[in-house]
């Protein structure tokens, strides 16, 4: 991905015994990952006349013939949110290498910068290992170097300051693997390893009770993405700095943020804080039958979910065409030229419905069932319902939220398993019991 992918391209190109045949990225961000400026990955790679394949997954079995085609001997990973599955791992004749922004075994995560802020880690690091399996972060490791964190360390600068740190390391490591093979790297050592889940908005709430330190710690742990959440008198705003006020009248800096003094149990803090958007506000409904230029983005974005499907991989030329021939109603969450979420209303299939937002948790699922509702109604269509996944707790809240009810469940079969989902149906008409099945 853009960012420490950059960095690791830059290596490549420039170690006179590498050969770099490909480059795989991750579909297209919308967030301003990696939260630090950087040109995208794909348009250096683009400049740089390296062959480039975009937002496919390796769990594809027509991506694995690609790869095998390829006949890589190393293939290196850099900030890629793929899990590789053994097929893909087995490919390359030395092995597969991973860049981690962490002194492994410590900080096994997807967001291991963020941890260390977090916790007021004073040292971090970037560990090159081997992936010799599909366990995450476990592989024996190949080189490790060590970088201080500094006081005014955010998230945005530490991860820009360990990605330019990351060259130092990869090259490192490929001399090694240049020299030895895959021998002499280093099992991790179990005992000292501590995992952390990926980061996500439940985190970046400021928790006014808590110690002073870790206040602060969760600003810069969450600056510049996506910002401290902190609640005062019923209104979100997001904390940029805070100052533990000394005596009754602080000295307050003054810029443009606004400032509010909160009472916490160390006494007050003055926070800078700018008020709270939410990702849907400013964003316009588009109707993909229509806005064709939306639906390459639909297509990756659908196939972010294919965990969570039980059909096929779509591919974008045979999508235009069921679009075509399919009785649907297929609507979309635009922010600018951004595809923020789609929802899609099958007309043939008696009101099901299904919704793919690209960032969970930030209200997008809600704001697409709010549209599909209103031009159901429109359509005087009588209740609107969607089979969810049983492991599915994301889709399942809004859904909850929205006031859908939750029915039994039923099992559906795709290449030959066997799946749990919930039934969630929302009547649209006045007699309700006239659409009870």
């Amino acid at each position: 991905m853009t960012g420490f992918g950059n960095n690791a391209l830059k290596v490549l190109t420039d170690t006179p015994f590498i050969d770099l045949i490909a480059v795989f990225t991750s579909a297209k961000q919308a967030t301003p990952f990696p939260y630090y400026k950087c040109e995208k990955l794909e348009t250096v790679v683009r400049r740089k006349d390296i062959l480039l394949f975009e937002g496919l997954s390796l769990k594809d079995e027509e991506t694995q013939k690609v790869i095998k085609k390829l006949a890589p001997d190393l293939i290196i990973v850099s900030s890629f949110n793929q899990i590789l599955p053994k097929s893909v791992i087995s490919l390359p004749k030395i092995g597969v290498i991973n860049v981690h922004p962490s002194l492994l075994p410590k900080y096994r995560s997807a967001t291991p910068i963020a941890w260390a802020l977090m916790n007021g880690e004073k040292e971090t690091g970037v560990t090159v290992h081997f992936i010799d399996d599909e366990t995450v972060d476990t592989g024996r490791i190949i080189t490790q170097e060590k970088l201080k964190i500094s006081n005014n360390d955010t998230d945005g600068i530490l991860r820009q300051r360990l990605a330019g740190f990351s060259e130092k390391v990869l090259r490192e490591a490929l001399y090694k693997i240049k020299k030895r093979g895959s021998k002499g790297s280093l099992k991790q050592e179990e005992s000292e390893a501590t995992y952390f889940p990926k980061c996500s908005l439940k985190d970046a709430i400021i928790d006014i009770n808590k110690p002073f330190v870790q206040i602060v710690n969760k600003i810069r742990a969450t600056s510049p993405y996506p910002g401290a959440h902190l609640k005062v008198k019923g209104k979100e705003y997001i904390a940029r700095k805070a100052v533990l006020a000394a005596g009754d009248n602080p000295k307050i800096e003054k810029n443009n943020d606004k400032i509010l003094a909160v009472k916490t149990r160390q006494g007050v803090v003055i926070f800078h804080v700018i008020d709270k958007k939410r990702l849907w506000e400013g964003t316009r409904v588009v109707d993909l039958k229509k806005e064709e230029r939306f639906l390459r983005q639909y297509v990756n974005l659908r196939n972010r979910y294919e965990n969570y499907l039980l059909t096929l991989r779509a591919d974008f030329s045979k999508t235009k065409e069921w679009l075509k021939e399919t009785e649907i109603e297929i609507w979309g969450l635009a922010k600018g030229k951004i595809l923020l979420g789609v929802v899609i209303l099958y007309l043939n299939k008696n009101g099901e419905i299904a919704f793919f937002a690209r960032y969970p948790n930030k209200g997008i699922g809600g704001r697409l069932l709010d549209v599909v509702e209103r031009n159901s109604r429109k359509k005087k269509i009588p209740l609107i319902w969607a089979w969810v996944l049983k492991d599915n707790f994301v889709a399942q809240h809004v859904f909850e939220k929205k006031g859908f009810k939750k029915g039994c469940i039923s099992n559906r079969s795709y290449k030959g398993l066997i799946k749990q989902g919930i039934r969630y149906t929302k009547y649209l008409g006045k007699n309700r019991g006239d659409h009870e099945k």
